[in-house]
């Protein structure tokens, strides 16, 4: 009995059964996202959550702390490092996450090394607001908290700790959510993808386009529907390969790791379908893998003792327990007709719902941030224009390729755009910032017109790709649509008080 449980749990270790390089894998993967993951808050993070920042966390965290009571008590519901250093320099965490990231990288890994860069970005995560309501975030966290149980606790060398099919299955089940859910969320969101006219307007209207965007923009509408049909095939069909046997779950994960490469070809979704990818290899086994190189340790781990075996069991056994209790959530979502798109079921994120692009924008509308050094506003003024790094702006510039980097600012006034009637709060803090000149905050940005502009506003212009006979002289054709904001000043009234609220609440 406890030799069939433990070779239940654990494995028997042959090689079609064992999971030595796919581990291996992993976490190089793994360490991959994260030293992506943790550059972008060194090189971004100051302007966005640091003490002058557009989303202080320090702002955001201290009154959390003093309506629960105290720090421990503040990270015990809504875990955040930022209770203890509230005011520290987020490029510190950035470059400590990096740092962390590169042992995982070339091929070291322990709990402790993982426990570390988990809770740096489980504390952005719950303190970083705006910035950090994406799925791929807490995706990344999930992840991380699965491979908690497939590495040793001291030891940096895996040699001598078998990975236990227990935790494949598990990180198979993460896999089956993910695509399953964002195949399911598609067919209850947008009529588009029942009609299969989706992807017409998606390369054009996804939140970063870049080059091969424009192509596949370009490509007759058979094209589209044929694309949006292997969409559905592959995510709501493929998952329940995954559960198979070797030879069609094997096939499931290779479908789905080119699935992933055609995605990244089409667009910079940040990091969402690298980790994906990357998850794919639990799909494989040593026996498919050995030409990456096959990790078997001694025979003598085979065949554990009494003790050893007996332990194991009731380790992995409350693993798969807490996994299958955790994910009541999970499942509820995807069964209901009102799924959520991207759904934690408590500040640990633990077990969490996904989806991806279960409405698609029909028109892109992008707001354009402008300037003047004049001193006085009229008809004749002239208005130079801030360019963004990869949001589009010149209709000149080619648009970027960045994944799996992302840049926080560019993806986020994607959704101002797409929603202009929130006028949110935050553009104005960003107004106010480049008024003053702000080092970290034009950092943001390819280009600045001023240092220190006179007046900043914001226009709604509508952007279409440009027709091929004119490229590569134009990516992008666009009309002006509307006044998102007025022309202000660091004089003006408004500005005026909303600075002293502000420099209050800090």
């Amino acid at each position: 009995m406890i030799e069939r449980l433990h070779r239940f749990l654990v494995g028997n270790q042959t090689p079609a059964s064992s999971y030595w390089a796919v581990r291996a894998w992993l976490l190089r993967g793994l360490g991959f996202i994260y030293f992506v993951a943790f550059s972008i808050i060194f090189f971004q993070g100051e302007a966005l959550w640091g003490s002058n920042g557009l989303l202080p966390i320090a702002r955001y965290v201290r009154p959390l702390q003093e309506h629960i009571g105290s720090p421990w008590l503040a990270f015990q519901q809504i875990p955040s490092l930022f209770y203890f250093f509230p005011d520290s320099k987020i490029k510190i965490f950035g470059l400590l996450g990096m740092i962390l990231s590169i042992p995982l990288l070339i091929g070291y890994s322990n709990l402790i090394l993982l426990m570390a860069l988990w809770l740096i970005q489980i504390s952005f995560v719950n303190s970083g607001q705006l910035f950090y309501s994406y799925g791929w975030e807490t995706l990344l966290l999930e992840f991380t908290f699965l491979m908690f149980f497939f590495v040793p606790v001291f030891r940096l060398n895996n040699s001598r700790t078998p990975p236990a099919r227990v935790v494949i299955w598990s990180l198979r089940w993460l896999l089956f959510r993910l695509m399953l859910g964002a195949g399911l969320i598609k067919l209850r969101g947008d009529p588009c993808w029942k009609d299969l006219t989706c992807l017409i307007y998606h390369y054009e209207t996804q939140p970063n386009p870049h080059p091969g965007s424009y192509f596949y923009n370009l490509m007759p509408p058979f094209f589209h529907y044929v694309g949006v049909i292997f969409n559905h095939f592959v995510e709501l069909v493929v998952p329940f390969g995954y559960f198979g046997p070797a030879k069609i779950r094997r096939l499931a994960g290779v479908i789905t790791i080119l699935f992933q490469i055609i995605l990244i070809s089409s667009g910079n979704l940040a990091w969402l379908n690298w980790i994906t990818l990357i998850i794919c290899f639990c799909c494989f086994d040593d026996q498919f893998l050995k030409w990456f190189g096959n990790r078997r340790p001694l025979s003598s781990l085979f065949a554990p003792t009494f003790r050893k075996a007996f332990f194991q069991i009731c380790f992995y056994g409350g693993f798969a327990t807490v996994i299958i209790y955790l994910s009541l959530g999970p499942v509820k979502n995807l069964i209901v007709t009102d799924q959520a798109m991207n759904t934690s079921y408590g500040t640990w994120h633990f077990v969490n719902s996904y989806g991806a692009f279960g409405a698609i924008g029909k028109e892109r509308n992008a707001v354009i941030i402008s300037a003047t050094d004049s001193k006085e506003i009229d008809g004749t003024t002239k208005w130079y224009e801030y360019e963004f790094f990869c949001a589009p702006g010149d209709i000149t510039r080619r648009p970027c390729f960045i994944t799996p980097y992302h840049y926080h600012l560019d993806w986020q006034i994607w959704f101002s755009g797409m929603r202009p009637e929130l006028q949110e709060e935050w553009l104005l803090r960003l107004s106010i910032r480049l008024l003053q000149g702000d080092a970290e905050i034009t950092r943001l940005f390819k280009s600045v017109p001023f240092k220190n502009p006179k007046y900043i506003k914001m226009d709604l212009y509508r952007y279409r790709f440009a027709d091929f006979k004119n490229w590569p002289a134009y990516w992008w054709r666009r009309t002006w649509k509307s006044e998102y904001m007025p022309p202000i000043s660091l004089e003006s009234s408004g500005v005026q008080k909303y600075i002293g609220t502000t420099t209050d609440h800090q």
